[in-house]
């Protein structure tokens, strides 16, 4: 028995309706399509494998007629990229694990100690010839820097939600989101019991992004008791100005404009935009001096 290639082993087996389609063509018409074997390692033909076990016949076996200059972990990649329908944050979870370009790197050294050249660019050289950073492996899996990222996060702080998104049972998405609730969850740990569900309310209904929530989250852990009690009798007010500072306060903005004032505002703005278009007309009207008046006392009103 061989060994599964460990950049093979990172994509995901065929599962459900799938596998047991590649089962019954096999059964019924043989393994049209030899595994690649290379060094006593498979490089291709995991689920014909997992087949033919199942129906107890032995896999045709040939081995990897190796293009020049290409590894055997980028004819993997190459390959499956090619024949797979895997979605753009399948390829992401794949490409932000951490050992897929050490072990290319590791090949490509293997490679430059036995003297072997290269004749155009494989998927490593191309990597390397970019900015050097693993992000870069965004552009060989065929999907977003922004992916690639989120995959980073995910595989960090849930582990555990790796594999559902490689196997397509849970979009990236989805676990992204799982993350962003546990990151928030944790930020609130340090505030009591009787306020933590008042202030994580208020903290999850901001209509900002995660990364102003978990700031959010943390200035309101930071705050002192009295501070943080006044937050959450502002949030829990029937008045919605007062809920507005409640946020506000947490988000460390300034206090939110009342409904009132913004009234006032917007009657200056315009006496101001007429007075101007008067003063065009006539430098000398008459009425100018009425209106810079009314606009005086709109201020006045406003400061009062």
């Amino acid at each position: 028995m061989f060994d599964i290639h460990p950049v093979a082993d990172k994509f995901p087996l065929l599962l459900g309706h799938d596998y047991e389609e590649l089962v019954r063509d096999i059964r019924d018409h043989g393994q049209l399509h030899p595994v690649v074997i290379h060094e006593n390692q498979l490089l291709d033909g995991r689920n014909r494998v997992r087949a033919c076990d199942e129906l107890n016949i032995a896999p045709v076996e040939i081995e990897w007629d190796a293009p020049d200059g290409v590894t055997a972990g980028e004819w993997i990649v190459s390959t499956n990229l090619q024949r797979r329908h895997l979605t753009s944050q399948q390829r992401a979870m794949i490409a932000s694990d951490p050992d897929i370009l050490d072990i290319l790197e590791a090949e490509a050294r293997e490679r430059q100690a036995h003297g072997l050249t290269t004749h155009g660019k494989s998927l490593k050289q191309k990597i390397a010839e970019a900015t050097q950073s693993r992000d870069e492996a965004a552009k060989t899996f065929q999907t977003n820097h922004q992916y690639v990222q989120d995959a980073k996060k995910i595989r960090k702080r849930k582990p555990e939600l790796v594999e559902p998104v490689i196997n397509g049972t849970m979009s990236l998405k989805e676990a992204k989101k799982k993350v962003e609730i546990a990151e928030l969850d944790e930020a609130l740990k340090k505030i009591n019991d009787d306020d933590r569900g008042v202030l994580s309310e208020l903290v999850n209904e901001a209509e900002t992004n995660h990364t102003q929530k978990l700031a959010m989250a943390m200035h309101l852990t930071a705050m002192s008791q009295p501070e943080r009690t006044r937050v959450k009798v502002l949030a829990q007010s029937s008045d919605q100005y007062d809920r507005d500072l409640a946020g506000t306060t947490a988000a460390q903005l300034p206090p939110p404009i009342p409904a009132d004032i913004k009234i006032v505002l917007a009657i200056r703005s315009v006496a101001t935009e007429r007075r101007r278009g008067l003063a065009r007309l006539d430098p000398k009207h008459r009425w100018l001096s009425e209106v810079d008046s009314i606009i005086e006392r709109l201020t006045t009103l406003m400061e009062s």
